[in-house]
């Protein structure tokens, strides 16, 4: 950048500083205060220049998503983790649709489990990503993914969830078979075990993995006889 260009956008900044400051109304500052960090991050590479216009334009307009945006970004940038996690969590409550609110959610989990290693405040994000966007299979599988083995009704509520939006066929004999896995060794829960297993065949029908899943729990509990008529309605 030359001497001329750089006196150009810097008497441009100042300019645009200037009007910040007398902005009649929070948001008009705000605008303003983004525009200055636009320009010192791009134009003048000063990043330290640009989080503090983009500060300040969240001090004149807590509410301004499009600036805590910008300094999430310039944060991301050099792994400032705990406070782009504040500023994640600030554009999620304060989005407007289900959908932004659930991605920026699905975000923040990421963020907790990958950076910060905080898995139970990671799956509590992916909980209200899940509340969000109940129809997103990427935010149940992670979910399910940090939720205990131990916590079978945990588990299996995120996979009938996951049942209910997934059309495939191999995907929904997949996901009845890991519910009756679940339920298979609890007493309470062997029958509706086993119902899960013939839907999974209904849904591929004479998949051997399935088919021997199923033979083995009959044979477990000692249902020969609902086995034989089971398959001879196969046949």
């Amino acid at each position: 950048m030359n001497v001329d260009n750089g006196t150009q956008w810097t008497a441009r900044v100042e300019r645009i500083r200037d009007e910040a400051r007398a902005a009649t109304s929070p948001r008009r500052a705000a605008r303003h205060w983004v525009d200055a960090g636009r320009l010192l991050e791009v134009a003048g590479g000063d990043p330290v220049g640009a989080e503090a216009a983009y500060r300040a334009a969240l001090s004149a307009d807590a509410s301004d998503l499009v600036s805590a945006r910008h300094l999430r970004r310039l944060l991301e940038r050099v792994g400032r983790w705990e406070e782009v996690e504040s500023l994640l969590l600030r554009e999620a409550e304060q989005a407007e649709s289900a959908s932004d609110r659930g991605g920026l959610y699905l975000r923040l989990g990421t963020l907790l489990m990958e950076r910060l290693g905080r898995i139970e405040d990671a799956r509590e994000a992916l909980r209200l990503a899940a509340e969000a966007q109940p129809a997103d299979d990427e935010i149940l599988i992670r979910l399910e993914l940090l939720t205990p083995a131990s916590d079978t009704e945990a588990r299996v509520e995120l996979l009938q969830r996951r049942l209910r939006t997934t059309p495939q066929p191999e995907v929904r004999a997949r996901l009845h078979r890991e519910i009756a896995r679940q339920l298979a060794d609890q007493p309470e829960t062997e029958s509706a075990a086993l119902a899960h297993l013939r839907d999974a065949l209904a849904a591929t029908p004479g998949e051997r993995e399935t088919l021997l899943e199923f033979i083995r729990l009959h044979l477990r509990l000692g249902r020969v006889s609902d086995l034989i008529a089971s398959l001879s309605q196969m046949s």
